[in-house]
């Protein structure tokens, strides 16, 4: 987990979780940073994940998608304060620079 980007009392606070987010006991609940490979999903899939979104909002920081979410504003449908940010390029294991879509709160 820590590459050097974080001290070791942030790396400390840091839980990794992996799992299906729209499943009841998918553990998303308090979550701060999401990342949602949504590359492939149906548009019905993206739907839900923003309805889970909006009921992070307390806690929710920043999501980051390979796709774009739907946008009413400049802020993801559904949500008061997820607003698209600049993308930024990712190295993945297809392609050196990928565009990473981030909306933060």
């Amino acid at each position: 987990l820590n590459l050097g980007l974080l001290t070791h009392e942030e790396a400390s606070r840091a839980e990794l979780r992996q799992g299906d987010a729209l499943a009841a006991d998918g553990g998303s609940a308090g979550a701060t940073h999401v990342y949602v490979a949504n590359l492939c999903f149906p548009a019905e899939l993206n739907d839900r994940l923003v309805s889970l979104l909006s009921h992070l909002e307390g806690s929710l920081r920043c999501v980051m998608t390979l796709s774009s979410l739907p946008l009413e504003g400049g802020v993801v449908r559904g949500t008061r304060c997820l607003r698209e940010a600049p993308p930024r390029y990712v190295e993945m294991t297809w392609t050196k620079r990928f565009p990473v879509q981030y909306y933060c709160c």
